[in-house]
């Protein structure tokens, strides 16, 4: 039967009393006190533990034997965490009752917040003393022990506990974790022995006792408990995927994966099983993009979404494969598939995103981007994907929106930081709202200064306009020295030293960046700008035609063709 320990000191405060008034000498005093403590409790429960406390202490004066009103005083400290006065207390009350055993538990909880183990393990040791058939009291005593670093004398206290209850499960495990942790191996193989010996058809028992002998390096005890593990359950996985392992000692990472197609054909052997054997592998191929690894482990997902059809965590993995693989098409189309059986993974929604990102699926980047939001409201790189799908569909205002809500959510993030402030100086710039792209520019550099995609996007925008050509030069020029052999460095330093009306070496600097990127249309066209420049008008023309041809370019292109002269 359990008590309530505040009902038990309630009881025992008001013992004396209740005898008193059964036998029909009930005093004034006796009322007065009885009014005292209800009173005192009554300020307890309200939070005045001041209070209380005066009162607990004006009824110690008179009864300064009633160790039940020392419980309560201590338990009013513990209520104002005055904790040290809590232990104060309830020691005089164990002092006063040592075979109590609330009073010796609750002065080892106090001793257990304040870190004291040492006395509380020596509480726990007196308690046991006073009860020897109270195995939690053992349990507790040895607990503290480990606490305080005394893990061979809990060892003894074990030991005892066996011959006094005998052996048992708990007990086993905990001293050979014990044994473990002193370096006393050969006793730590003991206890899972006699485990095993005591329970013979316990699997479980087994991979605790097979797992001992891989961690000892005992490669052979490990294989000779893994096949009696077989033996009494042919279908046991681990077993089975341990075995093979020691079966392919050699063998290399494409190999131990074939080998693991007996096991994956297996529909009584559990997907997360094998997902554990596989994942490590994927985590390879992401490291090093060996190719058979990654076809390797292809073949093994097939052969799941085969067994185990429409499971979102197979989609996910063949998706990593693919993207590891540089296959993202296809890693796009099972993270899709991954997504419609299971929304709720966040890391999968992020990928997929990153993945249209990069195979320029703008479409699905901002249709799937306000999806995931609508599954993840508060993850902040989910309004930054979003930001980029609207400023690749051209909606420049709505990326503004989305990424004025990241930077209320980025926090200390300052790398994603700088991401949001660069797209909104190109988002700003876009709308033609200059200052305040500048200013989102300027915010970006206070972040990284040497971030080159930044000041190469800065002085553009600056040259674009035809203002701050000095500013513009320097940070063009410092992006080509943090990022030497760029095109569009290159191409933004020229098209600077062409508004500083610098033709000859801004011809030098818009033709390096077009041997870098011949195919682009702006390029081109700003090339022949500076050839038309320097009366190389004919060759102008020709790069005029060329990024007509290629599509794109400034609105005034055509008419650059049309009448053979330049427009700005």
């Amino acid at each position: 039967m359990i008590f309530n320990r505040t009902g038990i000191a309630l009881f025992l405060v008001l013992f004396p009393l209740l005898v008193n008034a059964q036998n029909g000498r009930l005093s004034e005093k006796d009322v007065q006190r009885q009014g005292m403590y209800i009173e005192a409790n009554q300020q307890r429960l309200l939070g005045n533990y001041a209070k209380a406390i005066k009162i607990f202490e004006d009824l110690l004066i008179e009864e300064a034997e009633n160790d039940a009103l020392n419980y309560e005083l201590a338990r009013t400290y513990e209520a104002g965490d005055e904790l040290q006065s809590a232990i104060y207390q309830a020691k005089i009350a164990v002092a006063l009752q040592p075979d109590n055993e609330w009073y010796g538990v609750y002065l080892a909880d106090l001793y257990q917040k304040t870190g004291q183990d040492n006395e509380a393990a020596e509480v726990y040791e007196n308690l046991v003393n006073a009860y020897p058939d109270r195995e939690s009291f053992f349990y507790k005593w040895a607990y503290f022990l480990v606490r305080a670093n005394r893990a061979s004398q809990a060892l003894k206290v074990y030991e005892t506990m066996e011959d006094r209850f005998g052996m048992s499960e708990e007990l086993s495990r905990r001293k050979h974790t014990l044994y473990l942790g002193v370096g006393d191996f050969k006793k730590a193989e003991k206890e899972l022995v006699k485990l095993v010996e005591l329970f013979p058809y316990n699997t479980e028992y087994l991979h605790l006792l097979a797992g001992f002998y891989e961690q000892m390096h005992e490669d052979n005890k490990a294989r000779a408990v893994y096949a009696r593990i077989i033996e009494l359950d042919p279908n046991d996985s681990r077993a089975a995927i341990a075995v093979t392992d020691y079966e392919n000692p050699a063998s290399n990472d494409v190999n131990y994966l074939r080998s693991l197609q007996a096991i994956f054909v297996k529909r009584d052997v559990s997907l997360d099983v094998k997902m554990v054997q596989l994942i490590p592998f994927i985590q390879k191929v992401a490291d090093t993009g060996d190719q058979d690894l990654a076809n390797a482990a292809l073949s093994l997902t097939a052969i799941l979404d085969e067994i185990h059809p429409g499971e979102a965590k197979v989609h996910a993995a063949i998706g990593d494969l693919y993207y590891y693989s540089d296959q993202k098409d296809l890693a796009r189309t099972y993270y899709e598939k991954a997504l419609q059986e299971d929304e709720s993974v966040y890391q999968v929604w992020e990928q997929y995103l990153y993945t249209c990102l990069e195979t320029n699926a703008n479409d699905k980047l901002l249709s799937y981007s306000e999806s995931a939001l609508d599954v993840f409201p508060n993850q902040v790189k989910l309004y930054y994907l979003n930001a980029i799908g609207y400023s690749r569909k051209g909606e420049s205002r709505s990326a503004i929106a989305a990424l004025e809500q990241a930077l209320l959510m980025t926090g200390r993030n300052l790398a994603l930081q700088l991401q949001v402030y660069h797209l909104l100086g190109k988002s700003y710039q876009e709308i033609g709202n200059y200052d305040r792209s500048g200013d989102a520019y300027s915010r970006a550099l206070e972040l990284d200064p040497n971030s080159a995609a930044v000041l190469t996007d800065f002085s553009y925008m600056l040259a674009m306009r035809g203002v701050n050509l000095g500013k513009a030069k320097e940070m063009a020029a410092r992006a080509n020295e943090i990022f030497p052999n760029n095109a569009q460095a290159q191409h933004t330093y020229g098209w600077v030293l062409y508004r500083l009306q610098e033709y000859k070496a801004a011809k030098d600097w818009i033709g390096r960046a077009l041997k870098l990127a011949p195919e682009d249309t702006m390029i081109l066209e700003h090339y022949g700008d500076v050839l038309y420049q320097l009366n190389e008008q004919e060759a102008a023309i020709r790069n005029w035609e060329q990024a007509a041809a290629k599509g794109g370019g400034s609105e005034l292109l055509d008419r650059k063709i049309a009448d053979g002269k330049l427009y700005e």
